[in-house]
């Protein structure tokens, strides 16, 4: 993992931005850093339709969550890198959120999460 900058040292802890990643190198409890201030914590990936990963994240604007569950198509990612933060992730909340998701046979975004973070705001005033 090849560092690019050392944002700095907060009480959510120290944040590193790292190179640019694919799907591929997402691992359950990565936390990703897209621009904005925008972080989303991966709780959950699963194969989705044909030979495509739905990537099940929940999502902090700074240290707000403003979303428990939202899943992503895999390539929908590509704006954000990898980061070191810790935040409160709320199990009980993402758990019921892909439950949901399941029984509905929901689909994945495949716009950006900073799209999907405007959506949010624009619905929600949030």
């Amino acid at each position: 993992m090849r560092i690019l900058k050392q944002v700095g040292l907060s009480t959510a802890g120290l944040l590193l931005l790292v190179a640019p990643l694919k799907a591929a190198e997402l691992r359950q409890g990565d936390w990703l850093a897209c621009s904005g201030g925008l972080f989303l914590h991966v709780g959950i990936m699963e194969p989705f339709g044909d030979d495509k990963v739905a990537v099940h994240v929940q999502m902090f604007d700074k240290n707000l969550m403003v979303a428990g569950h939202l899943p992503f198509a895999g390539g929908t990612l590509g704006e954000c890198r990898l980061a070191r933060r810790a935040l409160q992730f709320d199990a009980a909340i993402f758990q019921e959120g892909v439950q949901l998701w399941r029984d509905a046979e929901g689909g994945v975004y495949t716009i950006s999460p900073n799209e999907v973070r405007q959506i949010i705001r624009e619905q929600t005033g949030i």
